[in-house]
């Protein structure tokens, strides 16, 4: 049985199934990334993917699609393109994209930018990771070259060589011990950025918990940009959402006596 893939889906695994949501059944799009059916298909039913789904998005609601979108279109993502290698990037979007998601797209700029931070610090314990990695095949490479010459004769050993491998496995090791303190030190900062970014979200959170109480919070509240035009297009929506039902209600009725008439609802549907 072939194993598949865990996790969260990818930025490639997004574009796949985007690109083939049409061509391909959600087996065959499983099968070909790898994956089970389930998170194939959460993807395709959450993106309203496909000419099943309706390609018109609720209103505040963003897809994976949006986010990513959104980030490609903003100034710090352009530098990260000159800074980061490929597989790099692909990895802070991804990464930026699941964030967001579990955040519903909700993020304060303040908050994207310790995101941002927080991402890149993931990104340079990896590559002190890859490095240590390195370091590490090379101090066994040296090891079993110093093995093989020591096994030769004295008169055809090239001392000078084996002090220089030596000399070279010193210096790999005073690079690990470094990377142990380097690598305590990114996760303390990783740690003190994911405080702080739960900690504004909780503040976020207090404030909009106390909103509902106090009046004047709420509307303080109410003066960010982003929190006024969700509450704007929530009451439009219940606005259109109470005229449709209105009208529908207001028609003329068949009632269990036989009787066709209008419901009285208010002044409005009182027929002359």
């Amino acid at each position: 049985m072939v194993e598949r893939k865990r996790g969260a889906l990818s930025v490639p695994d997004m574009t796949f199934i985007k690109n083939n949501v049409d061509r391909f059944t959600v087996e065959e799009m499983a099968r070909a990334l790898g994956r089970t059916v389930l998170p194939v298909e959460r993807y395709i039913a959450r993106n309203k993917l496909g000419k099943k789904y309706s390609p018109e998005v609720e209103a505040g609601e963003k897809t994976e699609h949006m986010i990513l979108k959104e980030l490609k279109l903003k100034a710090f993502y352009r530098n990260l393109t000159t800074q980061l290698s490929i597989p790099e990037v692909s990895y802070f979007c991804e990464h930026w994209v699941n964030m967001l998601v579990q955040f519903n797209g909700d993020l304060l700029a303040s908050e994207e930018m310790e995101l941002k931070e927080l991402i890149i610090l993931e990104i340079l314990k990896n590559r002190e990771g890859a490095a240590e990695r390195e370091r590490l095949v090379s101090i066994e490479e040296l090891n079993r070259e110093i093995k093989r010459a020591r096994q030769l004769d004295a008169g055809v050993r090239d001392k000078e060589h084996v002090k220089y491998m030596q000399a070279e496995i010193l210096s790999l090791r005073t690079a690990s011990s470094t990377y142990v303190r380097n690598l305590k030190e990114l996760c303390d900062r990783a740690d003190k950025m994911r405080k702080a970014l739960h900690a504004s979200r909780e503040l976020r959170a207090k404030d909009l918990q106390n909103s509902k109480i106090d009046f004047a919070a709420w509307l303080k509240w109410l003066d960010e940009y982003e929190n006024r035009s969700r509450v704007g297009r929530e009451m439009e929506i219940i606005k259109l959402a109470k005229q449709k039902e209105a009208l529908r209600l207001s028609q003329y009725h068949v009632f269990s006596n036989k009787d066709v008439t209008k419901p009285i609802l208010n002044a409005e549907t009182v027929d002359d």
